[in-house]
């Protein structure tokens, strides 16, 4: 984990880093739309759009909530999807129809991507913003990149 020792280095401060560096990476994993891999085998992006709390993140296809590690943006638990985070009915088909399509538009164009397709909480939840993350890491030849695309939808 070079990111952990390089803020160690910079820090000097094991009590600090302690209580600050998983903060810091989970607003990067949130600002980056990070990708981690479920226990089924999909794939979910982390936002501050399916973050609940903490180290919590919804995944809508799935109906799970994932706990993630900070510093690997690896799934650390899993849990069915409780009513509090279950969207209402008609924002959920809505949400599903979107998926569907979302699933062979990522696979059709961007085979390596992931997405997700999540409520607005900052509304009354009834637009959807769709969330996709590609990267392509070669870093035997030096290359490197990545492409990230946040949508609403009314």
């Amino acid at each position: 984990a070079s990111v952990e020792h390089d803020f160690e280095t910079l820090l000097d401060d094991e009590a600090l880093l302690e209580e600050a560096l998983p903060t810091i990476l989970l607003e990067y994993h949130m600002e980056h739309l990070s990708v981690c891999a479920l226990g089924d085998g999909s794939k979910m992006v982390l936002s501050r759009y399916n973050h609940v709390e903490g180290n919590d993140f919804v995944d809508y296809r799935s109906k799970t909530v994932v706990t993630v590690r900070p510093l690997t943006a690896e799934v650390e638990s899993e849990r069915a999807m409780g009513e509090a985070e279950a969207l209402p009915s008609r924002v959920e088909q809505k949400r599903a129809a979107v998926d569907e399509a979302m699933t062979r538009y990522v696979s059709d164009h961007f085979p390596a991507g992931a997405y997700s397709v999540c409520a607005d909480a900052s509304g009354a939840g009834s637009k959807l913003v769709v969330l996709i993350s590609v990267a392509k890491v070669d870093l035997g030849n030096f290359c490197t990149g990545k492409w990230c695309s946040v949508w609403t939808i009314d």
